[in-house]
């Protein structure tokens, strides 16, 4: 069987992966502390692989919550303190040190080796670079049609990313059909395909 251009008749489920949520409480603001002007982008993102939100702009004070890398927070106006030997300022879940928030999203290791991670579209399920790469590669490009796609994986091997689609188009006699493959993305564009079978879909 050849990647594209003959299609596979079968319909393959698919799991979505990889849930990400964060934890916060909110608290009050402590007295007693030495205040000073913060920046003017109230929007921030945390450069550590994970950082403790405190109660208090004390490096000994309770964990309330914690912010993953690259989490967008916004820093409360006027609220920037000294406590220990950091600088603090107020998030929505309590304090955090202001040093290990940037005004400018870090990347990943992985988008520094690959490049930006695939969107999904909200529309269809499918992705930019997997939609760019069969229409050049099918019979028949506007008979496209999108049954599902996974979330974005992470292949190893070849450091890039993995995504598997399942979708309808018309073969050479013109009948509609369905395939499934997985497509390796790097920098934006679809560098290698699999056949279904070639990971897990669960």
């Amino acid at each position: 069987t050849t990647m594209l251009g003959c299609f596979l008749v079968g319909i393959i489920g698919v799991t979505a992966l990889y849930i990400i949520g964060t934890i916060g409480t909110n608290t009050s603001t402590p007295s007693g502390s030495s205040m000073s002007s913060t920046p003017r982008s109230s929007t921030f993102y945390n450069t550590a692989s994970s950082l403790n939100v405190r109660a208090e702009p004390k490096p000994d004070a309770k964990v309330v919550g914690k912010l993953g890398f690259g989490e967008q927070v916004q820093v409360t106006a006027g609220t920037e303190t000294t406590g220990g030997e950091h600088t603090w300022v107020k998030v929505k879940q309590g304090w955090v040190v202001k040093d290990y928030l940037a005004t400018k999203r870090p990347l990943s290791e992985q988008e520094k080796i690959a490049g930006k991670v695939p969107q999904q579209s909200g529309w269809d399920g499918s992705y930019l670079e997997v939609k760019q790469y069969l229409r050049e590669a099918m019979h028949d490009p506007s008979s496209l049609e999108w049954e599902g796609c996974t979330k974005v994986f992470w292949e190893k091997d070849r450091q890039a990313y993995l995504v598997g689609c399942i979708y309808r188009g018309n073969n050479a006699f013109g009948a509609k059909v369905k395939n499934a493959n997985w497509f390796i993305i790097k920098h934006g564009v679809v560098i290698d395909t699999k056949e279904s079978d070639a990971y897990s879909w669960k």
